[in-house]
């Protein structure tokens, strides 16, 4: 005789349900957040391009793992928090995960154009770069240094 189990969800139907929901949850920034990764994978090909030509360095995971996705990982975790922040406090004059998501993104543009530039030696690279960061620190009133690119 085959026995039926009771109608309990398994871990594994419990684990699916959490993740379908949290995906339909933050479906609406799925272009910022795919724009942003985007510009973190365009920046690792050009940071690595540059490293190349400039320091004769191979390709190197560990450093992509050790700097870049940490990065990454918490850009994410940020922009997210700021559309739970957004959506859950009911605040919809200016929507936070948008400037953080503006704000990562120039960055990324930044360090994309100077590395362009090394690469190239393309001065139109490097004005865009330089315009890129007087915009940003124009409309943040955040002065960008080197560091806060590397």
């Amino acid at each position: 005789m085959k026995m039926y189990r009771a109608w309990t969800p398994s871990i594994w139907e419990t684990i699916t349900a959490a993740i379908i929901s949290a995906i339909g949850y933050f479906s609406p920034i799925k272009d910022i957040t795919h724009m942003v990764l985007i510009f973190f994978f365009i920046d690792i090909i050009y940071g690595w391009r540059a490293d190349k030509k400039l320091n004769g360095a191979s390709f190197s995971p560990r450093k992509v793992w050790d700097k870049t996705v940490p990065r990454m990982m918490l850009t994410l975790v940020i922009l997210l928090g700021a559309f739970v922040l957004d959506r859950e406090t009911g605040q919809n004059f200016v929507h936070t995960y948008k400037i953080v998501g503006w704000f990562i993104s120039a960055l990324l543009l930044i360090s994309i154009a100077k590395n362009g530039y090394l690469i190239t030696n393309w001065g139109a690279l490097n004005v865009i770069g330089k315009i890129l960061k007087k915009k940003v620190e124009k409309e943040s009133g955040i002065e960008i240094t080197e560091k806060d690119l590397q």
